[in-house]
């Protein structure tokens, strides 16, 4: 299979930083909206709002509308909470029936329920109204989440939702979706502590260096171009409240490979080309740091085996395919073919489009 590897390559640091970035999260003083939705598998909950608004007007709504939200967890007593929601993102809000969701709680609310304030939540949603591939998409991107959570604390948690929407304005009927919840970004900084800097072109010697290579070869083995440190593409900045190197935290996979929805088709082969022109992250890798670097991928290749073998929710199609994914990308890494002479890729956009 084809490679194209960037010429691009990280700036990294010593070997002490890399011990810096693996430091433990700061835990979170109370649970919060975020950790009371966690559950083993899809938590089913309800929403009650205008949808037949939101989704006429998803391009043009800029302000929350108000809603409910109905947590109806197994064997417990239905919680029900008022959720303000709006339209979230740029591209899905073109290409998809159906628009991602950014939810904010009252704090008063989350207080009441003795609940941190962290109070602002991202849905990724369905994108088409007939049930596709799409759906699975989510999944994958899920599974995308989680691996990246098993290389580092310093990441977005998720949770799967199984949401029923109920339209307040009975002009559509009922539908039950997956759903994928992200962890507000506050809450993040503050396990991390820092704060979130919306610092555009930051230098790369402020970056913590081990971070940033983790983040850039995560990116190259789920075979995503879509983002970009400079310009804040899809990554978040963590600044220390105590001084020292800021950490990058991507989210949002679904134009890499392994996630690859149907939705993206059609509109990638010209972004593509745009994406291998702008990321950017800096160059020369150090032997000892680049060692350090494949032995963490190593160590937890057969938990990404494992991980997607037992769910129960994919398709065997799926399974092998993105089997075949991360075996590809392991058998470069275990020849040394991504990381030679201490560099390794600035993205993936042949992965990318080896999944086409």
């Amino acid at each position: 299979m084809k490679r194209l590897f960037f010429s691009t390559i990280l700036l990294i640091g010593t070997f002490f930083s890399a011990l810096y970035s693996q430091s433990a999260a700061l835990p979170v003083s109370k649970k919060s909206i975020f950790t009371f939705l966690e559950n083993e598998g899809p938590l089913p909950v309800t929403i009650v709002a205008d949808f037949q608004e939101i989704i006429v007007n998803k391009n043009k709504i800029d302000d929350y509308l108000e809603g409910e939200l109905r947590i109806n967890r197994d064997g417990a007593t239905p919680v029900e909470m008022p959720v303000k929601l709006k339209p979230r993102g740029k591209f899905r809000r073109k290409v998809c029936d159906f628009p991602p969701l950014k939810l904010k709680f009252r704090k008063k609310d989350l207080a009441q329920m003795d609940l941190d304030t962290f109070n602002n939540l991202k849905l990724v949603t369905h994108c088409k109204d007939e049930v596709n591939d799409d759906d699975e998409a989510l999944l994958r991107e899920y599974l995308a989440y989680k691996m990246f959570n098993r290389l580092t604390g310093a990441s977005f948690r998720v949770q799967l939702l199984k949401v029923t929407y109920v339209d307040k304005s009975g002009q559509r009927a009922p539908e039950t979706r997956l759903a994928l919840l992200i962890e507000d970004d506050e809450e993040l900084a503050h396990r991390l502590g820092g704060s979130v800097c919306e610092c555009f072109n930051t230098p790369a010697e402020n970056f913590d260096s081990y971070q940033s290579a983790l983040v850039t070869l995560f990116n190259y083995m789920i075979g995503n171009p879509d983002f970009d440190a400079t310009m804040l593409r899809n990554m978040k900045i963590i600044q220390p409240l105590q001084g020292g190197a800021f950490k990058m935290v991507p989210y949002d996979f679904d134009f890499s490979g392994f996630v690859h929805p149907s939705y993206i088709k059609g509109y990638s082969t010209s972004w593509l080309k745009e994406a291998r022109e702008n990321v950017n992250l800096g160059a020369p890798v150090s032997e000892a740091e680049t060692a350090l670097l494949k032995s963490h991928f190593l160590e937890n290749k057969d938990y990404f085996f494992q991980l997607l073998k037992e769910d129960k929710m994919l398709s065997k199609k799926t399974k092998r395919r993105l089997s075949g994914y991360l075996d590809s990308f392991y058998d470069e890494l275990e020849q040394s073919a991504i990381l030679p002479a201490g560099a390794i890729p600035a993205s993936a956009t042949l992965r990318a489009a080896d999944a086409r």
